[in-house]
């Protein structure tokens, strides 16, 4: 079965929405403008990265779109997107005008939920009499971010350290005298702590020490 191959063969990786959704208005550019329908997009730059299938979840974009824009043919799809909780949400609306054209919409709907269920996404759809408003909610889990704290006296350490982890799920923290290290974890709250040996003062097998035998820190 393709579904079972898809889920076996792909792997999830971090995707940022808003390159999924503007890759997937690239793709159907060509059908926007033969349906000369307006795509109005809200995305706002804060999103998270979200954790799932590219290409699957590109293509489940693509099915949504694909029917709105008939629905809406020579009119308006909406699509926008939020965070709640820790999803991603993606919302895709579409009214139908008089020359919308309708087909059914059925067999790939649900092709369009099998491939979102492989992400582990949850696609919510309302369609009402064919005629109806089209409305669908695409939710994703967003990629929850992981604070690394790193205690480290040369600076030039630091800054490779935090750009090497710019635009991963990997939440930089620094700072460069050991004697900060236990405000910095009050403050950050890392789940990974990176310690220079050589450290002045303190060196990094003491501050080690210092950590297990403390119960907020010891894991």
């Amino acid at each position: 079965h393709e579904f079972d191959w898809l889920k076996k063969s792909s792997q999830n990786k971090e995707i940022e929405p808003t390159l999924l959704v503007e890759a997937t208005l690239s793709t159907l550019a060509p059908l926007i403008q033969s349906m000369s329908a307006r795509v109005k997009v809200n995305i706002p730059d804060s999103l998270p990265k979200v954790n799932g299938q590219p290409t699957i979840l590109r293509q489940a974009l693509i099915n949504l779109l694909t029917v709105a824009l008939h629905i809406g043919k020579n009119g308006s799809v909406e699509l926008s997107a939020a965070t709640k909780m820790e999803n991603v949400q993606i919302r895709i609306t579409s009214t139908p005008t008089s020359d919308a054209e309708i087909h059914d919409t059925t067999e790939l709907l649900s092709v369009t939920q099998q491939l979102v269920e492989l992400s582990q996404g949850v696609l919510e759809i309302q369609y009402q009499n064919c005629r109806g408003v089209f409305e669908a909610n695409l939710v994703l889990p967003a990629l929850q971010r992981v604070t690394v704290l790193v205690i480290d006296d040369n600076q030039d350490t630091l800054l490779l350290l935090e750009r090497y982890l710019a635009g991963s799920r990997y939440q930089f923290a620094g700072g460069h005298d050991p004697a900060q290290m236990f405000a910095l974890i009050e403050k950050h709250h890392p789940s990974i702590i990176v310690l220079d040996v050589m450290l002045p003062g303190t060196d990094g097998w003491e501050l080690l020490s210092r950590l297990k035998d403390s119960p907020e820190t010891r894991q």
